[in-house]
């Protein structure tokens, strides 16, 4: 009696698990799909506040963002691109070997070809890499490590699920949504981000999970950090009808600055993949410090060239030499890349 029981609550969980499987895999909204959005971006957020805190951290200890070392060649700070380029190293040394790539690039072609299954190996790499990059002070961005870590966290849940491989797509946008939100408590611009340039598309059983995969980022951000908004000093300034010949002007000087700066990137990333790990680190640390030397505003993650930009009656001049430091200095950190290794 007692085997013939336990025999139908067997059959009867297949059954179960069966009809969950067959309703996730048909293309429309339904409520199952929201309530596993909502779990996976809360895994996925306590990740990226993990990481934030980490960050935190480090910049408390070292005090880069609000200290300027122009010139100071004796304080050991100055040279903390030089020791993030080491662990950096040492990451990639001890760490996967298949499983090296990592980023942006990475997650697209992840959800185009693979359903937005991502190996849980390629995670560590990712979270260590970026968090010594970003402690010491290389010109490298946020984005990057939120979007790749809120992925690979949702997708490896929806794997251990047995979700269809439509379900694991939208879950992995659904974590990248909860990564953005989580990291810049930005949540439209999180669901703007995966819809436009994740999915490319705009379908509604896309929408309501990854909607509140963002707004769950969000809130979980605001409840560990606050309702901060890091660009808040950018304001909305009119602009007289007479200054639009200018400003058109310069939108094509940026443009072109843009489509230089992105040829250079990809030509020297090209040209340096060959090269060891090792050199290219240390060539990108030494880069890095140099610049912190003399323009230390153009370093980090963008949050100081950013506040130089804002501020009162800024210096065009000065403003132009930060550019170009920054897109330098990003070069460099691109250069150091593990990707192309």
């Amino acid at each position: 009696m007692q085997t013939r029981f336990r025999k139908f609550k067997l059959e009867a969980r297949k059954y179960l698990r069966h009809q969950m499987r067959d309703k996730l895999s048909q293309t429309r909204i339904s409520i199952q799909l929201c309530l596993l959005a909502l779990l996976f971006a809360l895994m996925a957020s306590a990740v990226i506040i993990l990481f934030r805190l980490l960050l935190q951290w480090a910049n408390h200890f070292t005090q880069t963002q609000e200290w300027d070392f122009t010139g100071s060649i004796g304080d050991w700070r100055v040279l903390l691109p030089l020791f993030g380029a080491f662990l950096i190293w040492l990451v990639a040394r001890f760490g996967s070997k298949r499983y090296k790539r990592m980023g942006i690039a990475y997650v697209l072609h992840r959800v185009k070809l693979h359903y937005g299954k991502i190996p849980l190996q390629s995670a560590p790499g990712q979270f260590f890499q970026a968090l010594f990059a970003l402690a010491s002070n290389f010109s490298v961005g946020r984005e990057g490590p939120a979007i790749h870590l809120g992925a690979v966290t949702a997708s490896v849940l929806a794997e251990k699920f047995k979700l269809p491989d439509n379900s694991v797509r939208i879950m992995c946008a659904s974590g990248i949504a909860a990564g953005i939100a989580a990291t810049f408590n930005a949540p439209l611009a999180a669901v703007v981000f995966v819809l436009e340039v994740v999915l490319r598309e705009y379908k509604v059983q896309y929408f309501f999970p990854i909607m509140l995969s963002a707004i769950c980022g969000a809130v979980s951000s605001q409840v560990v950090f606050g309702n901060i908004h890091e660009f808040d000093a950018i304001k909305v300034s009119h602009i007289p009808l007479d200054q639009y010949p200018l400003l058109a002007l310069g939108g094509i000087v940026l443009g072109v600055a843009a489509a230089l700066f992105n040829h250079s990137l990809i030509q020297v990333t090209e040209r340096g993949q060959h090269w060891p790990l090792i050199i290219r680190l240390l060539l990108a640390g030494v880069i890095t410090t140099l610049i912190g030397l003399v323009l230390p505003q153009a370093l980090g993650s963008g949050e100081m060239a950013i506040g130089l930009a804002v501020s009162d009656n800024p210096a065009i001049w000065f403003l132009l030499a930060v550019l170009l430091a920054k897109i330098v200095a990003t070069i460099a950190a691109a250069l150091g890349s593990r990707e192309g290794s």
